[in-house]
Order: structure tokens, then sequence, then C-alpha cells
């Protein structure tokens, strides 16, 4: 039997209007319809709720966990799911692809989730043919790469890895070089883009690639600093520093990335104690320009472009119209006048399951 939802608005995530009053019918995990008639159906009144699709996060660290948390990972996967994160793109694992892939498959509350494993650095691309580093990441979702000013793997070596695969590639680039390289690769994503300048601005302007700025990330990690002195040792002063600079110029450089039209995508680099404040990152994306409708965008239509792509693509994600997935998730609230909305979310369907509903 169909599942009806009955809340009292649905966001329209491209026209960014409200549908008043709808009835939704929810079967096999699928939207079917949605109507201003009643369907038959389980009803689920929601009548104070503001339904939006269920959002995604395209960089997180699922795995990311504090060292005294023997449950990290299933903790970490049920707060990102009970924020709204129904769909996450992990680029980076503690442990094996074995391990977190069980995990993917198990009955446990969790977003869906696609994986990188373990990303490609400089020493994997001297030591290793491309052919090879691929083959050994067959079961990964995405590739992820690590491109280090200090330690490049460069434009060429980049290139063929992007052409060599079919699967999605992400690219680690904060400094301007790092950044160059990663967009003549011709990648999925670049991740941070911190130093972004002029001329990689107009470079990456009219690609495909996506920008996913985080710009969160270097603020939650100083506001906590002695919790993550742990992923630190031996070169704190060095990683604070970092933070320092990254936190200082991410805003002015993206926000003139922003203003001339560069593709953005919404992603956290959510680590340990960041899992279920993923929505944090609307707030700064704000601070770049960005309406609420197009922050929220970047969480919806956007990434469900990102996390299309690729033999593993997961598709019909990002918007409540029929034949799309039924990932739903409800707050109280106008998101769109006051984005903070989403840091308190109600209910989260995923795949025409409820995980989550404080009104019952």
């Amino acid at each position: 039997m169909s599942i009806i939802l009955h809340p009292k608005r649905v966001l329209d995530v491209k026209k960014g209007v409200y549908i008043q009053k709808p009835y939704i019918s929810i079967s096999n995990g699928t939207i079917n319809k949605i109507t201003r008639e009643p369907q038959q159906g389980i009803m689920i009144d929601l009548p104070n709720m503001t339904l939006l699709p269920g959002l995604i996060d395209t960089h997180v660290h699922i795995t990311y966990c504090f060292p005294n948390e023997s449950e990290g990972l299933k903790s970490n996967a049920f707060k990102t799911l009970k924020a709204g994160f129904t769909t996450v793109r992990d680029l980076g694992i503690t442990g094996t692809i074995e391990t977190l892939l069980k995990f993917i498959d198990s009955p446990n509350p969790q977003p869906r989730i696609l994986t990188s494993g373990k990303p490609i650095s400089k020493s994997d691309t001297s030591s290793t043919p491309v052919k090879v580093l691929l083959e050994q990441r067959h079961k990964s979702h995405v590739i992820k790469i690590f491109e280090n000013e200090k330690s490049m793997i460069g434009k060429s070596k980049l290139k063929e890895i992007v052409e060599s695969t079919n699967k999605p590639v992400a690219i680690h680039a904060g400094e301007v070089s790092e950044i160059h390289n990663a967009i003549l690769s011709e990648c999925c994503t670049i991740e941070h883009c911190t130093h972004i300048d002029d001329a990689n601005i107009e470079l990456i302007k009219g690609t495909n690639i996506r920008i996913c700025p985080t710009l969160y990330l270097p603020t939650n990690y100083l506001n906590n600093w002695k919790d993550y002195l742990f992923m630190f040792r031996g070169f704190e002063k060095e990683a604070k520093e970092h933070f320092i600079r990254m936190e200082k110029y991410c805003i002015p450089n993206l926000k003139r990335a922003y203003e001339r039209r560069a593709n953005f995508v919404f992603g956290t680099d959510a680590v340990a104690g960041m899992h279920g404040n993923n929505w944090m990152e609307f707030e700064s994306m704000l601070k770049l320009g960005m309406t609420p409708l197009e922050a929220i965008q970047c969480a919806t239509i956007y990434a469900s472009e990102v996390v299309a792509r690729g033999p593993y693509g997961i598709k019909y994600l990002g918007e409540i119209v029929p034949g799309f997935k039924a990932d739903i998730i409800g707050c109280v609230g106008d998101p769109l006048n006051d984005i903070t909305c989403l840091s308190k979310i109600d209910f989260v369907m995923k795949d025409g399951t409820i995980f989550f509903n404080s009104k019952q």
C-alpha cells in the first residue's frame, strides 16, 4: 500500500517556490504522484512541516571518529542520516574499503554511501602505474586524488588518471598551482579550492567541474583544536597555521569565484565530531553571497548531478517529483528565509522508509 505524505508545503528546488499542502504518494521507494487531492494509502499528516529532497553531502569521511569511539562508523552514519543527509560521498577512509562496503550493505540506519576508499597521492603515482592504481581501486565508487604543491603529481598524470577511468574523479587542491592542474585534468570536482585566483576562476568557468568549497572546515578544526590534536601529532604547529590561513582566505577567494559564476556543490569534509552538523556549511555558503535557495540547490540538484556520474552513479535524487527516489526530509520553518531551519530536521525518509519523525 502507498504511503501518503501531507505536509504544510513542499519545496520545488528548481523553481524556488513552495507547493502548498500537497499529497505525495509513495510506493516501492519511489515518488508516484503529487496532487492537490487526497490519495488512497497510509496517510501521514505533517501539518507544520516544510518538506525538501534528502540532502547530499559530496565530501565526508564517514569512518573518521575520535579514538575512544568504539562504534564511531555506526554513530557517524546515524547522525548524518538524522541530520537529513540521505546520500554522501566518502572521500577517504580509515581501515579497509572492504570493512566500509560491508557496513554499507548492513541494515544499520545510514545514508546512501559512495566511497573512494584510499586516495591516490604522489607516492602512489611515483611507484605504481596508473593502470595498477585503478585496478587496486576496483571496488571504489569514485576516485580521490591528493594534489600537493610540495609533492606534485602534475597535470599530465592527473589527466591520465581521469582519462583512464570511467569513475568520477575528485581532486584535493587548495593552492593556485594545485587548482590549475586539477582544472586541466577535467575531473568531476575539486575539493576546497581555498586559494583560487582570478586566472583559475576564468579557467574553470564554462567547464563541467564543480567546486566543493568545504568552507566551514577550518573553523570546525580551530574551534575544537584540542579535540583534533590526535590527528596532527608531530606537526601540530604547521597544521594549525594551515587552518588559520585557510579560514582567512576561503570566503573572500571563493566569493569571487561565486560572483563570476563558477559551479559549486555542497560538501563539508565532515570528520570526527562534525557528522550530524553538516548543515553548518550552509551558513558559510551564504557568506559567499548565495541565497538560501542557491545553497540548498548545491546540496540537492547540483549534488545529485555529481553522485549520478560513473558506473556506480545514483540517479533520481535531489528533487521531490514523480519517478524520483523517495528521499524526503522535513523541518519546521521556512528555510528559504532562514537557513538555520535545517539545523533541526524533524522528518527523514530514505527510499520510502521513514527513519525519523519527531511528530509521532
